[in-house]
């Protein structure tokens, strides 16, 4: 987790699994890159209900080039699905599921330049689908290519961003319909 050289995070199951957590998994904090991938799983659904205020995937300060991309991973019953912390550039989040958290996505602020949260489902999440606490520089969110859009939800609120500095920040492509 804390290492200086890229590492793979391998879900080794079968099919469809859901892994039940009892508490929070601990944050990615490798600064050089991290990439998920399956072997022998279909998808892989991460429930927080039995882990209280845990977030589900929580992205440390300065971690850098996780990549999160194309995998069937469905983030659900968590405080925030998926949370960057601070700083964290040429990251990639894109084909999540995340679903009946207080956050979908929670940006703690920071420089996010070269990170992309697209091709999402945000949905059924209770207080905001993309929650921005604090300014934000470099992030795209979306993209203008086909299949690029996140589609958020029945979420209490699509994005709510906070105030503070956006420089160089995107949002583009479809955003899907009720409560943005």
């Amino acid at each position: 987790n804390s290492s200086k050289v890229a590492e793979t995070i391998t879900f080794k199951l079968s099919g469809a699994s859901t892994i039940n957590l009892l508490s929070a998994l601990p944050t990615l904090t490798n600064t050089v890159g991290t990439t998920f991938a399956f072997d022998g799983a279909s998808s892989v659904t991460l429930d927080g209900s039995a882990a209280a205020g845990a977030d589900g995937l929580t992205i440390g300060n300065g971690t850098n080039v996780v990549s999160l991309n194309g995998l069937a991973i469905t983030i659900q019953n968590f405080d925030s699905g998926l949370k960057l912390l601070g700083t964290s550039t040429g990251s990639t989040f894109k084909g999540l599921t995340l679903a009946n958290n207080a956050n979908g996505i929670e940006l703690v602020g920071g420089t996010l330049t070269g990170t992309t949260i697209a091709a999402n489902t945000i949905t059924a999440n209770t207080e905001a689908g993309i929650l921005a606490d604090a300014g934000v520089t470099g992030l795209t969110i979306g993209g203008s290519g086909a299949g690029a859009g996140n589609t958020l939800q029945f979420n209490g609120v699509g994005m709510f961003f906070k105030t503070g500095g956006y420089s160089s920040t995107l949002v583009q492509g479809k955003i899907g319909r009720a409560h943005v």
